[in-house]
């Protein structure tokens, strides 16, 4: 068996190894018609799933936001053609922003970062973005699918600008790509900070060299930035139980630290876990 690696360094290396999954000429005229309508509902599903990530932070029913999403990811698998698929992607998010939410809510905002896969694969993170909004927590993720196809594949063997954000704001602690999704861990973390969110949490698996140094860098950025940051290493071994008990401690952690800031304004709560909302004395 062969595999295959769709990230090229240039056009004619992209092509040539296209050309061993896609052979004939005739397929690989159709390549670019189909690569566009790939990256449309890559975008698509990504802009769905994080639109779920910030209303289950938010439904006023537990339970709301997950009927309407694990539906979605069902049927995807049971329907075919590009057109069904994005029909299906108009009608997931026509119903999510459908969903009742609170509208006294403010949740914390926790950002994801660390190594593609534990962050795109709910398996492997057992499904950390998900029990986060059940926490009430909207969290985020800036390393996804869509993002991945169009910086990596298309823009980088066109030699097309890229989006380098992350590279900037990462420079003060880590100025030189060293391999995986390291700098994206650092310069997102600090994009998060500046942005105003809560934490960050940094998943990645046991023995990932660029994350790991990564890992000795965050403390920093941690305290230079003054955002938390808590480490998640996922290996065989990783228990779900330990695993989450350390996350709902790290969420516990952020609403003390939010309502410690927040206490000089007479505001007792700013979370909703399922329906238990921000109150503030005189509201009705």
């Amino acid at each position: 068996m062969e595999v295959i690696t769709l990230e090229g360094t240039d056009i004619k290396d992209l092509v040539s190894r296209i050309r061993k999954i896609v052979p004939g000429t005739s397929k690989m005229m159709r390549l670019p018609s189909i690569l566009l309508r790939a990256v449309q509902i890559a975008k698509r599903t990504d802009e769905v799933e994080m639109l779920a990530f910030r209303t289950r932070a938010r439904e006023w029913e537990c339970g709301a936001t997950d009927r309407v999403y694990n539906g979605f990811r069902r049927k995807a698998l049971e329907i075919r053609g590009t057109r069904n698929i994005l029909k299906l992607l108009d009608e997931t998010e026509a119903r999510l922003r459908s969903i009742p939410l609170d509208s006294y809510a403010d949740p914390l905002k926790i950002g994801i970062v660390g190594e593609i896969y534990t962050g795109i694969e709910h398996f492997a993170s057992f499904g950390i973005q998900h029990r986060l909004g059940r926490l009430g927590v909207e969290a985020d993720r800036k390393v996804t699918v869509s993002n991945w196809i169009i910086e990596h594949m298309i823009k980088k063997p066109l030699h097309l600008p890229r989006d380098m954000e992350y590279a900037k704001a990462a420079k003060p602690w880590l100025g030189a790509m060293i391999g995986g999704h390291a700098q994206e861990t650092i310069g997102n973390t600090a994009i998060y900070a500046k942005n105003g969110y809560d934490g960050v949490i940094q998943i990645f698996p046991f023995s990932c060299m660029p994350e790991i140094v990564a890992e000795s860098l965050l403390p920093s950025v941690g305290r230079d930035l003054d955002i938390p940051v808590l480490t998640l290493i996922i290996d065989e071994m990783t228990g779900e139980a330990g695993y989450m008990t350390r996350v709902e401690a790290f969420v516990d952690m952020l609403e003390r630290r939010r309502e410690s800031r927040k206490h000089e304004k007479g505001k007792l709560l700013s979370w909703n876990r399922c329906g238990f909302s921000q109150y503030e004395p005189g509201r009705h």
